[in-house]
Parts: structure tokens; sequence; C-alpha cells
């Protein structure tokens, strides 16, 4: 009998969410090379897991999966889609290379299942043709969580907070632009990995990497949250807004636009400057007791995202995908 317990493949430092999902599972964590393509499939033939199934945690360990299948190293891919790889596939991104692209491609044809982060994603599994596919969502971590679910936001403030990483999908570049096109007087406050390296302007402070402390100080400090992405599956930064009632601003290509939707469609744009723009404009004219109730509205969706909730529907989404697959 095949050994229901999976490896969660991933790359590089893992998110703390899939972490808590391999955990869920009973999932070995196996972290896999980068380098070039030759080295990555050397070392796919190397890794043999036998027939356990594998999840694999990004494009990069995808890749490898896919060549684990073709040696027959591996049981059923199971592919933990949470990145732009699928989106990238239907809608070339300009920050990956043709390449890539391909390399996606080709990989997802070893593709089992998928578990999808996002509606959209789980919706482009099936139109590639892979049959079992289950949304699951990512999570805050539990300490995030709790210390956020305390956090009264200052709403008359005109700070509006921005959190990712430095990466071209999270499209901290135009920040300023959107300033500029604003009419209400906007700070930008930009905190995350890589972020110090963005230019500081009269109206975006860079925070980079902050302790704990810092982190939910800023929540408390901002009026707003933004996230004018290019390209983002469903990001946690966007439910860590909603957990401490800060109205989160996003564009249609962030995966959790849909939610952020019912609470009012205004903070949800699309990715030109002059419609985030406008979205902001129109926040900053609300009287308080209505930034009061959008703050209220924001936090009860943000509520539906514990950790506790999303460790169990992953492990209930693995093992009726294990099901489905008759394993």
């Amino acid at each position: 009998m095949v050994d229901k317990r999976p490896a969660m493949l991933y790359y590089g430092k893992i998110h703390h969410s899939h972490r808590a999902m391999a955990e869920s599972v009973d999932a070995e964590l196996i972290q896999v090379e980068g380098g070039r393509p030759m080295s990555r499939i050397r070392a796919a033939s190397r890794l043999d897991v036998g027939e356990k199934p594998i999840i694999t945690e990004g494009g990069r360990p995808l890749f490898q999966a896919a060549w684990m299948d073709i040696f027959g190293n591996c049981g059923p891919v199971i592919h933990l889609a949470a990145d732009e790889a699928l989106m990238n596939i239907f809608n070339p991104l300009e920050h990956y290379s043709v390449t890539t692209r391909v390399a996606h491609a080709w990989a997802h044809r070893h593709v089992d299942a998928v578990l999808g982060v996002s509606p959209r994603l789980v919706s482009e599994a099936r139109v590639f043709g892979t049959d079992v596919t289950k949304l699951i969502h990512p999570f805050p971590s539990q300490k995030k969580w709790d210390n956020l679910g305390k956090i009264s936001p200052e709403l008359d403030s005109q700070q509006v907070l921005a959190v990712g990483s430095h990466r071209k999908k999270n499209n901290f570049e135009i920040l300023q632009e959107i300033a500029d096109e604003a009419d209400s007087e906007i700070e930008f406050v930009v905190v995350g990995p890589d972020t110090e390296l963005l230019t500081e302007t009269r109206s975006v402070t860079t925070c980079g990497f902050v302790d704990e402390s810092e982190f939910f100080d800023l929540y408390k400090e901002s009026g707003a949250f933004i996230l004018p992405a290019i390209a983002q599956p469903f990001p946690v930064s966007t439910l860590e807004a909603l957990r401490a009632g800060l109205p989160p601003f996003v564009t249609t290509e962030t995966g959790t636009s849909d939610y952020i939707h019912k609470v009012h469609p205004k903070l949800v744009s699309g990715v030109s400057i002059p419609q985030i723009a406008a979205s902001l404009d129109w926040y900053f004219d609300l009287e308080r007791n209505e930034r009061e109730n959008l703050s209220t509205d924001v936090r009860s969706i943000g509520d539906r995202f514990s950790p506790v909730q999303g460790k169990e529907t992953f492990k209930i989404a693995y093992q009726q995908t294990m099901e489905e697959l008759r394993i």
C-alpha cells in the first residue's frame, strides 16, 4: 500500500502557512536545489521518495517533481498552486522569461492534482487539464493572527501601509506616482524584505524588514492598506490587513480581491495609477463613521482566515485528493 504521508518540496525559505499545511498532513519537508536546469535534473534523479505523494511549493520544486515523475522516483504529484506559475502560462508576465513560462507549462503536464489558493488558479488548472483540483487558502501565522485581532487602526491617519517583499509582482515602484495622481495627501510606508532598496521619496518611506513590535505599531498608526499588485495569487498580507480592520486597497490581479470586493467595490481597482489613486481619494473623503463601518466589515472578512481553520481545510482537501486519486 502506498504511504499516504507526502513529502513537500520547497525552495528557499518556506512560507509559514505552507509549513503549517505540511504539518497538518504529516509531510516531510525537503528543500530542492537551485542552479542550472541540468543540476536540478541530476538532483531529481538522486532524490527517491519511493511511491510517496509529493506536494510542490513553487516553480522550482514543480520542475524537480516533473523530472522525479519521469525517473519514477515518486508517487503522484500534487501542486500547491500558490505563486504566479499558472497565471504566467495563461497570461505571460513581463517579469518571467519565455523559457520559464515554457518550463512551467511543461512541468504542469506531470501534475496529478492541484491544491490552488484562489478560485482563479483552480479554474486555470482545470482548463490546463488537471481534473483533480481543490480550493485551499493560506493564512497568517498564529502570532500575527492573535496580535492583529487586537489592533484598532488610526482611521483618521493619511498613512497607507504596504506590506510585502520588493518584487515586481507587488508593484511598489508606482506608489509615488499614485501619490502624485491623488488629490489626498497620502503618505505610504512600505515594509518587507528588500523594500529598503526602493527609492524613498517625499511620499514614500521604506522600512525594509522590521521587528514584530514595529510591525504591529505600523498597523495601529495607519489608516489604510495597499497592494498595487500586477500578479498576486492570494497574498497573506491582505489577510493580515483584514484581520487588523485596516481597509485594503488591491487590484483586480490580486487573488483576495473577490473577498475584498464584497466589503466595498471601491476597495478593488484596475492596475492603472489613476484608478488606484481615485479609489484612495474616495476613501479619504469619507466621514469618520463611514471609515469605521468599513473597518468593522473588513475585520469580519479577515476573521474567516484563521490558522486553525486553514490547516483543517488543507488537511481535508489533501485527504479528498488522495481518495480521488485512489491512493
